[in-house]
């Protein structure tokens, strides 16, 4: 038996990219921490001290949460594996009760943002990233560039589960993301394709008024992920912009192979991606035919990288880096 414990709302992508794990007879996925708890009644008083008002009551709850997780480990139990963001995942004494419940259970924490990114809350519990190295049995990160620099273990972009399709797209380029350190490059980016004629759709979020330039951009307007998923299957060609110091895939490459999408990305280590398709994949900074390559046709009516991407699963990728 394996256990993932998410990280709370607005991550319902998760059950996309860890689509194939989260399936698995063998695996019970808790999408945040109160899927863990059995009482209505606490149930009902964790939904009320889940807001910024009463956050700071929130650990009064956490004996009994803690208590409920490790009813669901036994000696069966392979796998713990925690995203970062998760509530309980840097919670010292129960990582040494899981231990002591079951000492050959694997502990994983699963970065699904940049390290840079994954700090805000691993300092939040006064950890550093060795700290958190030794805490776990296994630190996974998908950027293969950050696991060689921080000593993680790399594991590469899995997505699955999502279905959509179009017989006529409303754009030709639809991008989504935080604006983080990128919004310069997000503003060049659409100025260069509005100019070329390009329909766009643009969702910025993080972004102060003053720098609010476009008005055709929708600034600070929520998606949810369903909705993500709907605008993307209307558009031709997925923009992923990824932070200066990221080296790897978000899960926008994950939704432009199942849709069947172009993807366009500032990525320049995507040629070395088992997934990479130059047929359907352009990077960013190739200005000289990035135009062509958006108005030309999709190639096939399924994207040739589909089979390697859906077939990938996590357990089944940490059991195969133990045996190496």
């Amino acid at each position: 038996m394996n256990l993932i414990v998410g990280s709370g709302a607005g991550t319902i992508w998760i059950e996309y990219l860890l689509y194939n794990t989260i399936n698995r007879k063998d695996t019970y996925y808790a999408a945040d921490e109160s899927k863990l708890i059995t009482s209505k009644y606490v149930r009902f008083v964790y939904s009320i001290l889940n807001h910024k008002k009463t956050l700071a009551l929130k650990p009064l709850l956490r004996p009994i949460i803690n208590k409920n997780l490790l009813n669901t480990i036994d000696e069966t139990t392979e796998y713990l594996i925690f995203l970062n963001w998760s509530d309980c995942a840097l919670d010292k004494q129960l990582h040494y009760s899981v231990k002591r419940r079951n000492k050959s259970c694997k502990t994983v924490f699963l970065l699904t943002a940049t390290v840079k990114t994954s700090m805000i809350y691993i300092s939040r519990h006064n950890m550093t990233l060795d700290d958190v190295k030794s805490l776990f049995d296994v630190v996974a990160t998908f950027d293969p560039n950050e696991a060689n620099k921080y000593g993680l273990q790399f594991v590469p972009l899995m997505y699955n589960g999502i279905e959509g399709s179009c017989n006529q797209n409303q754009y030709d380029v639809f991008y989504i993301g935080n604006a983080k350190d990128r919004l310069d490059l997000i503003h060049e980016t659409y100025q260069f394709l509005i100019h070329n004629g390009i329909r766009c759709c643009f969702y910025v979020s993080g972004v102060d008024k003053s720098e609010q330039l476009y008005s055709d951009i929708k600034y600070n307007m929520h998606l949810d992920y369903n909705d993500v998923v709907h605008i993307s299957a209307k558009s031709k060609c997925i923009l992923e912009i990824v932070e200066k110091s990221q080296m790897f895939s978000t899960i926008r490459l994950g939704e432009a192979i199942l849709l069947n999408k172009k993807f366009i990305t500032n990525n320049e280590s995507i040629i070395e991606d088992e997934c990479y398709s130059p047929l359907y994949m352009m990077c960013l900074n190739d200005k000289d035919n990035l135009i062509n390559f958006i108005n030309s046709e999709i190639p096939y009516e399924i994207h040739p990288m589909y089979d390697v991407l859906t077939k990938r699963e996590l357990i089944d990728y940490l059991k195969s880096e133990e045996l190496k």
